[in-house]
This record gives C-alpha cells, structure tokens and sequence, in this order.
C-alpha cells in the first residue's frame, strides 16, 4: 500500500493546480461512488488517505460528503454483517424446528391438498393461471 499511497500523495500536490475545484469533487464524488458501490476501489485505507490528502489542501466542508460516504459504507458492512449473523441464527433455528416436526409428522398428500384448498378458500393463495401445481401468494 505504501506505493500507491506515495503516488496518491503525488496526485494530491497535482490538485493545487486545478482551477476547478468544485468540478473536481463533483466528479471526484462521482468516482468514488461508483467505485464503493461496485467494490473496484483498491481499499479502502487508500480512499481515506486520498480523502485526508484533499482535506488538508481544501478542509473539512470540502471532504464531509466524501468522507461520510466511506462511513455509510462501513455501516452498511457492519448491518450486513450483522444480519448475515441473525439470518444463520434464524435458519439454524428454522432447520431444527424442520428437523423435530419431521420426526412428528409426515403429512399425506390428501391432507396437503385439503390444506391447500383452505389456503385458497380464505384467499391466501390462489392457483398460478397457466400451472395447476403452482401457486400464488396473495397474503
């Protein structure tokens, strides 16, 4: 990393030489979007040495918006790590619920079909119009 943030420091002495500046974030905020979203951006630790770069030549009104990108970004990592950790929490639960059902009950297909039919009746689900063995949740 310590290569391409001796280049990211270079292109930072550049930007003193843009006449534009605001042209510059905008497009800048633009790139970074793209690059966060589609996760192309080399790291992250480099966007934030680019960030501090510009915050020092422009300050901190200049980089806010920038800046809180990255933090949104993080968040949103922290949140889909957290519910990737509650979904497994759920399904291991889910799978276990499946598993004790299963050594109580095995249904038969007549008790099924009467169960679908109720499901029908009280508009929960309706039959898929061009597949007699599909449905449709309604509810």
């Amino acid at each position: 990393i310590s290569e391409n943030e001796d280049q990211l420091r270079n292109l930072i002495d550049l930007f003193k030489y843009v006449e534009d500046k605001d042209l510059f974030q905008r497009f800048y905020s633009k790139k970074l979007a793209n690059r966060l979203i589609h996760n192309t951006s080399v790291s992250i630790e480099l966007e934030e040495v680019a960030i501090s770069g510009l915050k020092d030549r422009c300050g901190y009104e200049y980089t806010s918006p920038l800046q809180r990108m990255l933090i949104d970004m993080k968040v949103s990592d922290d949140l889909t790590k957290e519910f990737d950790q509650h979904l497994e929490q759920k399904n291991e639960l889910i799978q276990q619920v499946i598993n004790l059902s299963k050594e109580r009950f095995t249904p038969s297909v007549a008790m099924i079909k009467k169960c679908v039919e109720v499901l029908i009746d009280k508009q929960y689900l309706e039959r898929h119009s061009n597949q007699k063995d599909m449905y449709n949740y309604l509810a």
